[in-house]
């Protein structure tokens, strides 16, 4: 791959069935994607027929995981993610 334009290489995400450096974080982004699933599936499994029916988030949580992937600062999301959580003090 080193013979490769920067422009080219830089851009390879996968070569001879490994993640290329620049694409590393792929990894990590499975394994909080794992990490939430988990999390998911252990709610799931503590909450009754009919609390499922109606919510997957519980009033008396004390916490939650929140995963945002994408364009978080460009489109504002992350800001009114927030925002939403400050007004109703989630």
């Amino acid at each position: 791959m080193e013979d490769l334009p920067p422009e080219i290489r830089n851009a390879v995400i996968c070569a001879h069935g490994k993640l290329t450096p620049n694409y590393q974080y792929i990894m990590e982004l499975r394994k909080i994607k794992e990490q939430t699933k988990k999390h998911q599936e252990d709610y799931m499994k503590s909450v009754t027929e009919a609390e499922r029916k109606t919510s997957t988030l519980k009033r008396g949580m004390k916490y939650a995981t929140i995963v945002m992937i994408g364009h978080l600062f460009d489109t504002q999301i992350f800001n009114k993610c927030i925002n939403l959580f400050e007004q109703n003090e989630i």
